[in-house]
């Protein structure tokens, strides 16, 4: 059946102006290879509107899955077996969408959440897609006139409240395909980029982007290795709001220890404990981690171009009670971080300004401002100067 959609397709094209001197010759080696017809012929099916369904998804599955149904197996261990490639794709998290600009997927893309939906600056290319909600308060019947043929949502965040949109789907159309990913936390960040990559047919796009990642990555983590772990410094984050704190199980806690922090909150019973104040007096954290871009601190990251708008959160840490004997603030080892470069794909930023903060004398050669500009620029093909707007991080 392969080589029949083959022959019949090859007609179609070859008698389309060819830009070297064999029609279809792509890479000019005086040769047509089978990957160069099929090139051409997806070239043509996306401009033709009579090209049947059928015949355009077996080009594509030719192309990019080898002819043959893709098996992928999620975050969830759950297996997915693909027979389609994905046309219409719904996602609840900016992440996933991040994930997959890195990789040059975007035209695919029908409903998005509200938190997408409203970032103009980020995202500005999906502000006439369909605003499906938040996770915590999905509208189903909007996602589902969207008609998605795929879905992707968390696999460890707010199982409940993902669960029951899944379960949702299910009743609304069985045959959508819904993958769990999480996409931001990095002890399976690279694992999940390699499969969305050849979910999507962008596995040379995943291999560059990961090569990226993992350069920044790998001198992070090779570095810490070198550090006992009874040298590491002890570390107070906390999140969006004050006292809320993070444990094994976030991908904060995760975060924070990879960049060779000591979390002293590494013993609390839930991964996003409320802390007792005087726990972290007793604590004596040796640096401290704020957290801002929601919740009780919506300021900062590239939808407020005003830098300074983090002082004011910076400056509060130093009035609270006790405050002032810690070694952290005796230290001026305070830092602010917005959650665009820490909570998200974009995670690898900033675990770079963590990894300097914690141990400045190793890693004096890093300079997580280029690496976010750089990102920007080879992967996100956003006109964007961090150094200029929105702010980041603070001090």
């Amino acid at each position: 059946m392969k080589q029949i959609i083959l022959v019949s397709l090859i007609l179609l094209i070859l008698v389309a102006p060819g830009v070297a001197s064999l029609p279809g010759d792509i890479n000019n080696d005086n040769q047509i290879s089978s990957a160069e017809i099929t090139v051409k012929i997806l070239d043509h099916l996306e401009e033709s509107n009579s090209i049947p369904q059928d015949l355009s998804d077996a080009a594509w599955i030719y192309q990019y899955w080898n002819g043959t149904t893709l098996i992928i197996t999620d975050t969830l261990n759950r297996t997915i077996i693909m027979d389609r490639p994905v046309r219409r794709l719904a996602s609840f998290d900016g992440s996933t969408l991040e994930t997959l600009r890195s990789l040059n997927v975007t035209d695919v893309i029908v409903a998005v959440s509200i938190n997408t939906y409203d970032d103009t600056v980020f995202f500005p290319e999906y502000q006439k897609t369909q605003n499906v909600g938040t996770i915590w308060s999905p509208d189903i019947e909007a996602l589902m006139k969207t008609n998605p043929d795929t879905v992707i949502i968390y696999a460890t965040i707010s199982q409940d409240s993902v669960q029951a949109i899944e379960d949702q789907i299910e009743s609304f159309d069985p045959t959508v395909r819904i993958f769990r990913f999480d996409l931001f936390k990095p002890e399976v960040y690279q694992e999940e980029v390699e499969k969305v990559g050849k979910i999507f047919g962008k596995e040379p796009e995943a291999a560059e982007f990961l090569a990226f990642y993992s350069s920044v990555m790998g001198t992070i983590q090779e570095r810490i290795e070198m550090i006992p772990e009874e040298s590491r410094i002890p570390v107070y984050f906390e999140s969006w709001y004050p006292y809320k704190s993070a444990a094994p199980g976030s991908g904060y806690h995760e975060k924070v220890t990879f960049a060779g922090g000591k979390n002293i909150f590494a013993d609390a019973p839930n991964p996003y404990p409320a802390i007792d104040p005087e726990a972290i007096l007793k604590l004596q954290p040796e640096v401290i981690i704020k957290q801002v871009g929601a919740g009780d601190s919506k300021v900062g990251g590239y939808n407020d171009p005003d830098s300074s708008d983090l002082v004011p959160e910076y400056e509060s840490l130093f009035s609270r009670v006790g405050w002032d004997t810690l070694p952290a603030v005796q230290n001026n080892s305070v830092h602010i971080i917005n959650s665009d470069v820490f909570g998200s794909a974009s995670h690898f930023i900033g675990l770079q300004y963590l990894a300097k903060w914690f141990y400045p004398e190793l890693f004096t050669d890093i300079d997580p401002l280029a690496t976010h500009q750089e990102y920007l620029d080879r992967f996100q093909h956003l006109d964007f100067d961090p150094a200029r707007q929105g702010g980041f991080v603070y001090p």
